[in-house]
């Protein structure tokens, strides 16, 4: 057999074959890359009751968060079946991680401008340097809008509008 009409026969034989998976011939859309994410979760659950808060991962019960509360999510356990959350007034535990529900502003574009959060309406630090050990150069109200300059770990410089320079934590930067 002709060595061209071999391969492409076998081309049709591989492509009859992979028709039958019935596998999706449209690549996935990806995620925007634009898209906001915050640190911010949603309690939600199917029947309105309270999510229990333990200690540690299937560790004892500490409390209960009721359903529709903010939280601050701090992190998951490696098998993402847990979510460590600090609730208002500073409260921390572990929830199931399927409990959580993403933060309404985390469907908007990110536009290049933030909005500082807290969970108890409190000011937060503006940085000289990326970390805690950055000395407190001005305190941000929630509310306040801050422009991104850079990323630096989990740490994002700002400009505010005054015009100065700082670091803040990602986890009270809220799309605007």
């Amino acid at each position: 057999m002709n060595p061209s009409l071999a391969r492409q026969c076998a081309a049709v034989t591989l492509g009859l074959g992979l028709s039958f998976l019935n596998l999706p011939i449209q690549p996935v859309a990806a995620q925007p890359q634009n898209a906001c994410q915050s640190w911010f979760r949603l309690v939600q659950t199917r029947d309105g009751d309270p999510v229990l808060l333990r200690a540690n991962p299937n560790g004892a019960v500490i409390g209960r968060v009721n359903n529709g509360h903010e939280v601050l999510f701090n992190g998951g356990d490696r098998t993402g079946a847990w979510a460590n959350i600090t609730l208002k007034g500073g409260k921390t535990g572990w929830v199931a991680d399927r409990f959580l529900g993403r933060h309404p502003a985390d469907t908007a574009q990110f536009t290049g401008q933030y909005r500082i959060k807290t969970l108890d309406g409190d000011s937060v630090a503006l940085r000289a340097n990326a970390g805690l050990r950055g000395k407190a150069i001005a305190s941000l109200k929630p509310g306040d809008l801050v422009t991104q300059v850079k990323t630096v770990g989990e740490w994002i410089q700002v400009k505010t509008s005054t015009g100065q320079l700082g670091f803040i934590s990602s986890q009270y930067l809220v799309c605007r």
